[in-house]
């Protein structure tokens, strides 16, 4: 380089350029990797976080009682949407709501034409469509029931109730075979092609449908709007046996089922269902409306729920998650007037997103 000195200076400056943006690189890299590290860390927190809330509030129910947690003006109802409740200095929960997913129908069903849950099925899918601004063509229900009957049974067979095709779905896009089990969640009827064609909304899926607990569909009377009632009675109005009377006896049962302690301090009806338990249960009873119904159509209502879905808003700092836990409860014995207590809590799902 002797007698080349601006070369040699425009060498050293390339390699200490090179050298720099080996650094900014690596400063960069690491920038990442911590920011990785420190959302990591939120989210860890927070799934921990949304853990220990579903925990307490279990512990709630335990202690105090469902109803006196949902149904009472002392309960949630105190807490209005969008107020944040502490739990720290930097976190909380708002937009708290609990509900009994028992009156939801149930998907996991093997089907047979003109059954009671297949004519449910249909009249719950007619709600639904009844239900949206436009109106939308009726679906084809058996196509429906096909696929969900050869999606669940144990054999590979194409199903032997409703004549619509193999197993495989080679129509399908992507191509996928049957899982020949029960549904574990709700997402999984996605997969049908033929239950997607309904048209359905995430929302219109989770507000109607459910893949756990009993067959049967029950309604926890005690903390139903008049609306969910009305709906839960229309569901089963002209289905026939075992729920002949139903449509018949809807405006007097709708009446009475409605009625509520106006202070919000007592639970309307007696668990299980019966003509000596609430005052309302007796009025039923002295209308004559217990003689006119079926042991499955007072099996549809009761005075507590089997399965409990809890929403919340968690808060932390500036980050905020929604948190969605399913459960099942068990009850024990109950003193004169009283709803059974909670004696055992067992969650099936918990969703932080």
């Amino acid at each position: 380089m002797k007698g080349r000195p601006g070369m040699a200076l425009l060498m050293t400056l390339s390699i200490l350029l090179i050298l720099s943006l080996g650094l900014a690189k690596s400063f960069e890299d690491r920038a990442l990797e911590r920011r990785h590290l420190e959302a990591t860390r939120s989210r860890f927190l927070l799934e921990n976080l949304s853990r220990s809330v579903v925990r307490g509030l279990i512990q709630v129910i335990r202690q105090a009682g469902y109803w006196e947690l949902v149904g009472s003006s002392q309960g949630i109802k105190r807490f209005p949407p969008g107020v944040i409740v502490p739990l720290s200095e930097e976190s909380g929960i708002s937009n708290l709501s609990v509900r009994s997913l028992d009156s939801l129908y149930n998907l996991r069903q093997i089907y047979k034409p003109a059954s009671p849950q297949a004519k449910l099925l249909e009249q719950t899918l007619n709600q639904i469509y009844a239900g949206r601004a436009e109106q939308s063509l009726a679906p084809n229900v058996e196509e429906v029931m096909s696929a969900i009957n050869d999606y669940q049974d144990l054999d590979s067979d194409p199903d032997q109730h409703f004549p619509y095709g193999a197993e495989q779905y080679p129509q399908a896009h992507p191509v996928f075979e049957v899982k020949n089990a029960q549904f574990d969640v709700l997402s999984e009827v996605k997969v049908l092609p033929s239950f997607v064609r309904l048209g359905l909304t995430q929302r219109e899926l989770e507000q109607n449908f459910r893949v756990i607990g009993d067959l049967e569909s029950h309604l926890e009377v005690n903390n139903a709007s008049k609306a969910e009632i009305s709906a839960f009675l229309d569901r089963f109005s002209g289905v026939g046996e075992p729920y002949p009377n139903i449509g018949r006896l809807k405006s007097e049962l709708l009446e009475v089922l409605s009625k509520k302690d106006p202070l919000g301090m007592e639970p309307t009806f007696d668990h299980p269902f019966e003509r000596r338990g609430s005052v309302f249960e007796q009025e039923m009873a002295n209308r004559g409306l217990f003689d006119q119904l079926t042991l499955a159509e007072k099996a549809l209502f009761v005075g507590v729920p089997k399965l409990v879905e809890m929403r919340f808003t968690l808060h932390y700092g500036s980050l905020s998650r929604q948190v969605v836990a399913q459960m099942r409860l068990q009850f024990g014995g109950k003193g004169k007037g009283k709803l059974p207590s909670v004696t055992g809590v067992t969650l099936a799902s918990l969703q932080v997103y």
